[in-house]
């Protein structure tokens, strides 16, 4: 008897000690003791999930609910994140290995994106958020330590910016949670006003516009009047052409015409009236537009007449909407005028006669120097017939002259040999002339010549040597009109004869050029030398120079070596016996510098043959 109570008494107490393995958790610490271990623990079993749902009655309900984390098979044994008899201190929740970090918050039902994604748990799990936190207090519940209590709907954390204007709808039906502007998920084109045209492009506050509470300012969204146009946009006809504005405009532009088929009115628009805006027409009072009682009859209703009531108030007899400044051909017809347009006239436009900001009737037309200024600034004015351009222009063009060969004939320098070759230009050509009314130098071709002699065009090759020439009697005397460098000079006038070989040479080998840097190689024609030695050099070194008649006593123009020389006559040492059959050179031989030596030469014999 007494070894069963030792033995009793053994088991018991070795039955308490694995009872109590430590301290229960400060939530649990009401439990603590080995009366209260089947409060949680089921013989032979451990811990039971059945059991601790019968303390956490709220969790059961969500279980029951197949709501949360759970009521998930994976977390049905409370055991797994749920540790106990760890002491008052110690954090119930096991979160796993990588703790609260690691936990995947989808297991929950509840998947983290966008701006979720990033929170830290207590940023939603508080107290503040906590939808039914009376229930949860009555339960014993720490608010600020649960878990449980959030809804997932957005308002159940976030406020309601819209204040209520969406209570039928989901947020998610426009926003994401990446951000909450724009709403990324909303189409206005599933309202019930899609937007089209330039609504497209309109920002959203300019019809969004905020409103403001006592407790707030929010965007009003709905209800919002949109039936009519003018329930946003003001009436510029002031009511008087009903509200139905889509009749004439529509939303890709306000603009009419568009939309509004102005042919339907009475005035159908044409041409140059197409382009034309509605404001200009149908300005009413008060800057509004009017669309009634225009008048329209006549041009003048809404053109002012430039031509101030002289051509009457028939405007399509000249003119048609296309364009007002080009009649066309069923326009005006200026033959009805005093001025027929005709030729080149025909061409221009109005305006080039009949100038803007100028009278529209010409004073004058009877000259053409009453339009044209005069091309060749009055050049003409003393010739028989004044300044009349037609005696060389017609009104086709006023290049080329219709001035001829024949007419050229007739003026006081007609054209013969390489003048008429020559192109208009080359003598005509454009030069500085003083304006007559401003004083400016402008360029004009020149028909006015002071003289017509050829100095006159042609620049002097003899830089004026001719007018002092012997028997020169101008260009003329030398040269001819059909080839310059012909010549016709007749050089007996001079008084120098060109006879034998004198006639044969070029002029330039007498007449040789100048050193002159004003002129290009001039011939030199006055005061030409006559004498031999002037032209040619001698090779008799002075030797002859008091001989009288110079080199010809010796010497014919046909050729040097021909000699007029007779050593019998001409010498004080007449050629005898074996001396005339004697060569000159035998007796008259050079000296060191290579001179022939003629005069004086000794006479002795001794002299040539030695002793």
């Amino acid at each position: 008897m007494l070894l069963c109570v030792v033995g009793g008494l053994f088991v018991a107490a070795a039955a308490s000690a694995q009872l109590s393995p430590g301290p229960l958790a400060q939530p649990h610490a009401e439990l603590d003791g080995s009366s209260n271990c089947l409060e949680c623990h089921a013989q032979a079993e451990g811990v039971s999930p059945g059991k601790c749902l019968t303390c956490h009655e709220l969790l059961a309900e969500r279980i029951d609910a197949g709501l949360g984390l759970h009521a998930r098979a994976d977390y049905a044994d409370c055991r797994l994140c749920h540790i106990d008899h760890h002491g008052r201190e110690y954090e119930l929740v096991w979160w796993g290995e990588a703790g609260v970090a690691g936990f995947d918050h989808a297991d929950t039902g509840y998947t983290l994106t966008g701006s979720h994604e990033p929170l830290e748990c207590r940023d939603c799990h508080k107290e503040e958020l906590i939808t039914t936190p009376q229930l949860f207090r009555a339960a014993g519940k720490t608010l600020n330590r649960t878990f449980l209590g959030l809804e997932t709907d957005c308002l159940s954390c976030h406020q309601d910016e819209h204040r209520g204007q969406f209570a039928d709808r989901d947020c998610a039906t426009c926003h994401g949670t990446a951000g909450w502007t724009p709403p990324s998920a909303f189409d206005h084109g599933d309202s019930a006003w899609p937007l089209t045209g330039r609504h497209v492009e309109t920002p959203c506050g300019e019809c969004h516009r905020s409103e403001g509470r006592p407790e707030a300012t929010f965007v009003r969204y709905r209800p919002l009047e949109f039936a009519r146009c003018s329930d946003c946009h003001s009436d510029p006809h002031e009511a008087t052409l009903g509200p139905q504005c889509d009749s004439c405009h529509v939303t890709d532009s306000w603009r009419p015409e568009n939309a509004f088929d102005h042919s339907t009115t009475e005035f159908a628009l044409t041409g140059a009236h197409r382009s034309v805006g509605c404001r200009e027409c149908h300005t009413g009072g008060g800057g509004g537009l009017t669309f009634e009682s225009l008048p329209f009859a006549e041009c003048s209703d809404c053109h002012a007449d430039p031509h101030e009531a002289r051509l009457g108030p028939e405007c399509e007899s000249c003119h048609v909407t296309a364009s007002w400044r080009e009649p066309v051909e069923t326009g005006f017809d200026h033959k009805l005028t005093s001025f027929a347009l005709e030729g080149a006239h025909a061409r221009v436009t109005c305006s080039e006669c009949h100038r803007p900001g100028e009278p529209l009737r010409i004073a004058s037309f009877e000259t053409c120097s009453t339009c044209h200024e005069d091309a060749h600034l009055g050049q003409f004015a003393g010739r028989a017939g004044g300044q009349e351009c037609d005696a060389c222009h017609d009104l086709e063009a006023f290049s080329p002259s219709l001035f001829t060969v024949a007419d050229h004939e007739a003026s006081p320098f007609p054209l013969v040999g390489r003048h008429r070759e020559t192109a208009c230009s080359e003598c005509h050509r454009e030069i500085d002339f003083r304006h007559r009314t401003t004083g400016d130098l402008v360029l004009a071709a020149r028909f006015s010549f002071e003289t017509l002699e050829c100095g006159g065009c042609h620049d002097d090759p003899h830089a004026g040597a001719q007018a002092t020439s012997v028997g020169v009697q101008g260009c003329a005397s030398c040269h001819s009109e059909t080839d310059w460098l012909t010549l016709r000079f007749d050089h007996e006038a001079t008084g120098f004869h060109l006879v034998d070989a004198h006639a044969r040479v070029e002029c330039k080998a007498c007449h040789g050029a100048e050193d002159r840097p004003d002129v290009e190689s001039p011939l030199r024609l006055a005061e030409t030398p006559t004498a031999c030695r002037e032209c040619h050099e001698t090779p008799h070194g002075g030797q002859f120079d008091r001989r009288n008649g110079g080199c010809a006593a010796c010497h014919a123009t046909e050729t040097w070596t021909a000699l007029l020389f007779d050593h019998q006559s001409d010498t004080a040492y007449p050629l005898e016996g074996a001396h005339l059959a004697a060569p000159c050179a035998s007796c008259h031989l050079p000296n060191a510098s290579g001179l022939v030596l003629y005069a004086p030469l000794p006479t002795d014999c001794t002299a040539c043959h030695g002793g």
